[in-house]
């Protein structure tokens, strides 16, 4: 597959950080009972953590598949990735969340669920 990348805001001197570095750095060190969340508001950041499976919601049922790349677990601990869209999408801003500045849309809703239903 192809990789995506963050690009940080020293970019220009340190370089972009690759998918293969997020999993290498926070993904596969995970050990048991250890879960880590990660919401990644960016274009084409579906699988941005690297991680293998994914989910989609769609026509009100949850599916579930197996990435077609090289399988990158855990040392046993869980990994949750909210990405904003797919890799093939571009990611939505809005101004509801900061008061006229534009932000993430998908920022905008975690945050809204969060404060709605509370953490769970």
């Amino acid at each position: 597959g192809m990789d995506e990348t963050i690009l940080p805001s020293d970019f220009k001197r340190a370089g972009q950080i690759v998918d293969n570095q997020l999993n290498a750095m926070m993904v596969a060190p995970l050990p048991p009972a250890c879960v880590l969340h990660c919401v990644i508001d960016a274009c084409h950041s579906g699988t941005a953590m690297d991680l293998p499976y994914s989910t989609e919601f769609r026509m009100g049922q949850l599916f579930w598949g197996m990435s077609s790349r090289v399988f990158k677990g855990t040392r046993g601990g869980t990994c949750i990735q909210f990405g904003a869209c797919r890799d093939t999408q571009v990611a939505q801003d809005t101004a509801a969340l900061s008061g006229g500045k534009y932000t993430g849309a998908a920022t905008y809703a975690f945050i809204s669920a969060i404060e709605r239903m509370g953490p769970r």
